[in-house]
C-alpha cells in the first residue's frame, strides 16, 4: 500500500485494502494507492480509489458510504442503493456498475460499496455549463427528460426491484417521513411549519401511476459527455430512490431547472 493518508470516513486505508483484496473481482492482491474525497455533506459521502495493480495499468473504482456523524433511521441505506445499481445495470438507465457491497462495519466505520469509476462531469453552477453552446445545451436537457421518462419506464418485474418500496401512498408517506425526520433532528422553532404540513396534507392529490423514482434527479446527479454531443454516461446518487408517483420526481425536477443557480 503506497496511500500515506486519506480523507475522513476512510479512518484506516490499510483495512480497506485487505478488504478489497478479498472481495473485489473473485480477490487477489490489491494494491490502494490513492483516495480522493469527490463529493461529501448531508448526502452519502463519494470517494474515487486508485489501484496501482490492476491488470492493464492503474484502475479507478468509487466508494461510497453514508455521511459522518448523526444519520437519520432508514437513511443512506447502503444495501438498498446497490440493490438499486444492480438492477438497472445493462437498462436504457446508465448507472455506474456495481461491484462489491461490505456491510461489515469494521472495515470503515460504516457500510459500504465499491462501483466502477465512470468517466463524466457534473455540471452544477452557471460556470460548469457555459462550456455548451446553445444547442448543446438544448440537446442535453432533453437528454435530461429523455432520462427521467427512462426511469419512470423502469421494467420492475425484470430489474427485481418491484419489491423496493410499497408504491402505493407514496405520496402521503412522504410528507409522514418529512415531519418524523423534522421532529428528529429539529433545533429549534420554525414559524409556520405546522401550517405547511398542514397545507400540504390537505392538498396530496389523488393516487397517481407507480414507477421507479429517483428521488432527487436533477442536472447535477447525471455525469455528462459532452464531445461531440451532450450525452448522460450515468445517473448517481441513487439513496433516496423507491416505488412511487413519477409526477412526484417531476415536479421536484422542474423545482430544480427552474431556480437560479
Amino acid at each position: 500500500m503506497t496511500v500515506s493518508s486519506s480523507p475522513p470516513g476512510i479512518p484506516s486505508p490499510a483495512r480497506l485494502e485487505a478488504w478489497i483484496s478479498e472481495n473485489l473481482d473473485g480477490g487477489g492482491p490489491a494494491e490502494l494507492s490513492d483516495i480522493k474525497l469527490i463529493a461529501g455533506g448531508r448526502s452519502n459521502l463519494t470517494y474515487r480509489l486508485t489501484l496501482a495493480n490492476a491488470p492493464g495499468g492503474p484502475r479507478d473504482i468509487v466508494l461510497r458510504r453514508p455521511p459522518l456523524g448523526h444519520v437519520l433511521p432508514t437513511a443512506h441505506d447502503m444495501s438498498r442503493e446497490f440493490r438499486v445499481l444492480s438492477g438497472l445495470t445493462g437498462t436504457p438507465v446508465p448507472v455506474a456498475r456495481p461491484l462489491a457491497m461490505c456491510a461489515d462495519t469494521e472495515i470503515i466505520g460504516a457500510p459500504f460499496y465499491l462501483m466502477a469509476y465512470v468517466p463524466g462531469s457534473v455540471l452544477r453552477t452557471r460556470q460548469d455549463t457555459s462550456v455548451l453552446s446553445e444547442a448543446q445545451a438544448a440537446a442535453l436537457s432533453e437528454r435530461l427528460a429523455d432520462m427521467l421518462a427512462a426511469i419512470h419506464g423502469t421494467d420492475l418485474a425484470a430489474t427485481g426491484l418491484s419489491g423496493l418500496g410499497k408504491g402505493a401512498g407514496y405520496l402521503k408517506r412522504q410528507l409522514d417521513r418529512w415531519q418524523r425526520q423534522w421532529e428528529q433532528s429539529k433545533s429549534r422553532e420554525m414559524p409556520g411549519y405546522d401550517e405547511l404540513v398542514a397545507r400540504l396534507t390537505a392538498a396530496v392529490p389523488p393516487e397517481g401511476d407507480v414507477t421507479l423514482v429517483h428521488g432527487d434527479f436533477r442536472l447535477d446527479n447525471v455525469l455528462v459527455t459532452v464531445d461531440p454531443q451532450p450525452q448522460i454516461a450515468a445517473v448517481v446518487d441513487w439513496e433516496m430512490a423507491t416505488l412511487g408517483d413519477p409526477l412526484a420526481d417531476l415536479g421536484l425536477t422542474l423545482v430544480y431547472w427552474s431556480a437560479a443557480s
